[in-house]
């Protein structure tokens, strides 16, 4: 009997040093887009999404301090966050235009336009806001190349605390950016 109630002592300290499952967010939307035969819908290009160098990581970027960022150890993205924020932002693009964007960089050739996304800041604070500074061009293949320039900054209070409540606080920032590209094509 005692050594029964050592092993449950010796789990219950084992489980309690093992640090805790991380929780992975994952950026996603769904289109709304339903595509017409016959119509007729400019071929937008949307090759990929730039982040600074900081954004580069598995966690979380939270801002602690003027000029001082520290990444999450436990709330992190569930996929390389340049690659949710091109799904992402391309998906609500999408929907917003009524059309769909060409992410086949075989198929260059044959866009009209070209959007190229930077992202130069996306990361919460402790005083529960989110920031998104980005930039964009678009180059129009029709005007022998024509490249226009757009740049986005803002913030937005988190509605709910936590991680979570930054997320979601980071996703209404990419819905406004997304309008904001879309606002610059038309």
């Amino acid at each position: 009997m005692r050594a029964i109630a050592l092993l449950l002592i010796a789990g219950l300290v084992g489980c309690m040093s093992s640090p805790p499952e991380p929780a992975r967010f994952l950026l996603r939307a769904e289109p709304r887009i339903e595509l017409t035969s016959g119509a007729s819908t400019p071929v937008v290009g949307w090759p990929r999404v730039t982040l600074a160098p900081y954004l580069n990581r598995a966690g979380l970027i939270v801002e602690v301090a003027e000029n001082q960022v520290r990444e999450a150890r436990y709330h992190i993205w569930a996929e390389p966050l340049e690659q949710g924020i091109w799904h992402y932002v391309g998906t609500q693009l999408a929907n917003e235009l009524g059309y769909p964007l060409n992410r086949n960089m075989a198929e260059k050739t044959s866009w009209e336009r070209q959007i190229s996304l930077r992202v130069d800041k996306f990361h919460g604070t402790l005083d529960g806001r989110s920031q998104l500074v980005a930039s964009w061009s678009i180059t129009n293949f029709r005007s022998q190349g024509k490249v226009t320039q757009h740049s986005f900054s803002q913030t937005h209070d988190q509605d709910s605390a936590g991680y979570e409540g930054f997320v979601e606080a980071q996703i209404k920032l990419l819905d406004q950016l997304a309008r904001a590209i879309a606002a610059s094509l038309q």
